[in-house]
C-alpha cells in the first residue's frame, strides 16, 4: 500500500500539483483550506471548471466553482462602494510602485502636507520592513491614515491589520489597498487605548499629524447625543492576535502622543517577546496624554529588550535610555525600534 502524499505547503505547490493532475479530485479536497486562502478568485474557478469537465460527476468541483464565482462577486461589489478619485500619484520604493488617491479629502492633505513634490514619506520604515518583512507576517498599522505603510507592508509580503480612529480615512484605506489589489490589508475602525470600550472621538478634519486621538476626550463626558462627536470602538492590541495563530511579527503605532496608552494595551505581546515594536514617539506631545518618555522606554524591560533609532536609510543605532530625551531635542518626532533580545523569541 502506498504512501499517502503529503499536502501542499505554498502556493506554488498547489498550483503545481493541480496542473500536473488536474482531474485528481484530492487536491481541492485535501488542501482546501490552503486553496482558498492563498489563490485568487479567478484561478479558483478556473481550476474548479477544468475539473468539472474532466470528470463531470466531481460534485466538489461544482461547489467550489460556486464558491469562486460568489467570491468575484463579492470582490467586483467590494470595490463598487469604494470612493473613486480621478487623480491618482504613483510611489515608488525600489522595486516596488503603488498608486495612491491624491484628488481629493483626506489623500489631498496627505500628499500636500507629507508627500510633497518628490520626496518619500517614512523612508526609513519602509526601508526596514522591505528588509525584514517575509510572506505570511502580520504586521498591526495604529494609526494607519490612508494606508500608505499598510500598503507597502501588503507590498512586501504581509497581512496587515491597519487600525484608523477616524472613520473617514477607512474608506480611503480600502480604496487605496484595493486599487493596488492588495486583498491582505484589513482596515479597522477603532482606536487603541489601555482598555476596551466604547468613546467619543471629535469629528475633526483628518488632517496627517493632527492629534485626535480617542484618549484625549476623556472619561466620554460628551453626551451620547452630541452631533460633533463619533462613536467608535477603542481595543486592546493584544486582543487582536489570532486564536490558533502567531502573535504579530509587527506593530507599529504612530498615535501623536498617545504611546505609551497604546502600549499599555499591549503587555502580553510584550511578554510574550516574540514581536517588534516600531515606535513614532512624539516626546513633546506625550505629556498631552498624561506620560512621558520614560513611560514609553519603560515598557521595554532592558534586560530583555532593545531600543534602536531607526534612521531614514532603514538602518539602526543603538542609544542608551538617557540619550532619547536628547534626540528629542533634534527632532518632534522619531522612530524606535524595540526588539526581543533573543533572536530566537523573533516571529519571523
Amino acid at each position: 500500500m502506498s504512501e499517502p502524499q503529503p499536502l501542499p505547503t505554498s502556493k506554488e505547490e498547489l498550483v503545481r500539483r493541480i496542473l500536473q493532475e488536474p482531474a485528481n479530485p484530492k487536491w481541492y479536497g485535501r488542501a482546501q483550506t490552503l486553496r482558498f486562502a492563498v489563490l485568487a478568485p479567478q484561478t479558483l474557478a478556473r481550476m474548479a471548471k477544468c475539473l468539472a469537465v474532466l470528470d463531470p460527476r466531481n460534485g466538489d468541483a461544482r461547489s467550489h466553482f460556486s464558491n469562486a464565482v460568489r467570491l468575484q462577486w463579492g470582490r467586483q461589489m467590494r470595490q463598487s462602494v469604494q470612493p473613486r478619485s480621478q487623480e491618482t500619484r504613483t510611489v515608488a520604493f525600489g522595486d516596488t510602485t503603488l498608486r495612491f488617491q491624491c484628488g481629493r479629502g483626506p489623500s489631498q492633505a496627505f500628499f500636500e502636507r507629507v508627500l510633497v513634490g518628490d520626496t518619500l514619506h517614512e523612508a526609513g520604515l519602509l526601508a526596514y520592513l522591505r528588509a525584514h518583512v517575509r510572506s505570511g507576517d502580520l504586521l498591526v498599522d495604529i494609526g494607519a491614515h490612508i494606508g500608505y505603510v499598510s500598503c507597502f507592508a501588503a507590498a512586501f509580503g504581509a497581512t496587515v491589520l491597519a487600525m484608523e480612529m477616524q472613520p473617514t480615512l477607512v474608506p480611503v484605506i480600502s480604496a487605496n489597498a484595493l486599487m493596488n489589489d492588495l486583498w491582505s490589508v484589513h482596515p479597522i475602525n477603532a482606536a487603541a487605548g489601555a482598555r476596551p470600550g466604547l468613546v467619543q472621538s471629535m469629528r475633526l478634519d483628518p488632517s496627517p499629524g493632527l492629534m485626535t486621538h480617542s484618549e484625549r476626550v476623556q472619561n466620554n463626558r460628551f453626551p451620547p447625543s452630541s452631533v460633533n462627536h463619533d462613536l467608535i470602538m477603542r481595543v486592546v492590541v493584544d486582543d487582536l492576535v489570532l486564536d490558533r495563530h502567531p502573535p504579530p511579527a509587527f506593530v507599529k503605532i504612530d498615535v501623536e502622543g498617545a504611546e505609551a496608552r497604546v502600549l499599555e494595551g499591549c503587555r502580553r505581546l510584550i511578554e510574550g517577546e516574540r514581536s517588534r515594536f516600531l515606535v513614532e514617539v512624539h516626546p513633546n506631545l506625550l505629556a498631552t496624554f498624561g506620560s512621558s518618555l520614560d513611560d514609553v522606554l519603560s515598557s521595554f524591560p532592558g534586560d530583555r529588550w532593545s531600543a534602536r533609532l531607526l534612521r531614514e536609510d532603514g538602518s539602526t543605532d543603538a542609544v542608551a535610555p538617557s540619550d532619547f530625551a536628547r534626540e528629542a531635542v533634534r527632532d518632534d518626532n522619531y522612530m524606535v525600534l524595540f526588539e526581543p533580545r533573543t533572536p530566537a523569541a523573533v516571529a519571523s
